[in-house]
């Protein structure tokens, strides 16, 4: 029906023609563009967006790159006249960089074999084994470092048990903050706890890419942290706990943290049994660094 209007009107005929013109007016500025880039400079333009001097410096570094190519070109020339005509002179091009950042794999990274690792252990009435090897009988009561690094400080409390014996009754596990391998997280163990608790104080199960908490029975608890090489392992046998932790040889020689760094605060005071309790200012010894206790 439009097509019988237009007709009627002498209209189509003209209608054709425009349509004509508009595809070879079309085809001739393609051509245009195609032939005057054979050497490539609509790559550089593309690049070319805000104007400034920073950019127009990366404009010429382009243009340079094809200068050869286009020594001839008529699009070239028009370019570079124009911009030689900018006061952009001393603007050099912003170099941007292609390589990734290093990811964080959280593994252990000294690549020292397991064979040279060390293993400290808190067990029965009260047995304390150091990473050192050597083996001590001991009688305390109250809270003190097993072990404190830069990644993960472990708290054992020990409460009276009959008339003379002292058993291993608590586990505190401070797991430090270490980017995206391990967030600051708190694990606990008491004896009174049947099964073990399979999350963190505040009801987490996850700490991070590198810190795996793991269920292996009711009264086994193992807390593996890839990006330090420790594991531990906390047991419930009867009316004690054990724990049994394993470091690289490099953080099992770590000195006790000196006055000014950050020390294992969770609110408990150690006390043994024949001695003084600890005055303001005084640290701990670590207990797996062959820490001297009182001998049943």
């Amino acid at each position: 029906m439009v097509i019988a209007v237009l007709r009627r009107l002498n209209f189509l005929p003209c209608l054709m023609m425009l349509l004509l013109r508009w595809l070879l007016f079309t085809f001739a500025v393609l051509s245009t563009a195609t032939s005057l880039d054979e050497c490539g400079i609509m790559n550089c333009y593309a690049n070319y967006k805000d104007g400034s001097c920073d950019n127009v410096a990366e404009f010429r570094s382009c243009l340079t790159h094809v200068a050869k190519e286009c020594a001839h070109n008529i699009l070239y020339r028009s370019i570079v006249s124009r911009l030689n005509k900018l006061n952009c002179s001393e603007a050099a091009p912003v170099e941007t960089s292609t390589s990734n950042p290093a990811k964080e794999t959280c593994i252990w990274r000294s690549g020292e074999p397991e064979e040279d690792w060390r293993q400290c252990s808190l067990y029965g009435d009260t047995h304390l084994r150091t990473f050192g090897g050597e083996l001590q009988t001991c009688c305390a009561i109250g809270a003190r470092p097993l072990v404190d690094n830069a990644y993960l400080a472990v708290q054992v409390t020990n409460s009276l048990f009959g008339n003379k014996a002292t058993v291993l009754s608590k586990v505190t596990v401070v797991i430090r903050a270490h980017g995206s391998c391990a967030k600051e997280k708190i694990y606990e163990a008491d004896i009174k706890d049947n099964p073990l608790p399979r999350v963190f104080t505040d009801g987490a199960t996850l700490a991070g890419k590198g810190v795996r908490l793991t269920t292996l029975s009711p009264n086994r608890v193992e807390l593996l942290l890839t990006h330090a090489g420790a594991r531990l392992l906390i047991r419930r046998q009867g009316d004690f706990l054990s724990v049994a932790l394993r470091l690289p040889l490099t953080l099992a020689g770590e000195q006790p943290l000196q006055l000014g760094e950050q020390p294992l605060q969770l609110g408990e005071q150690p006390l043994q049994l024949g001695e003084q309790p600890l005055q303001l200012g005084e640290q701990p010894l670590q207990l797996c660094l062959g820490a001297a206790m009182p001998r049943s």
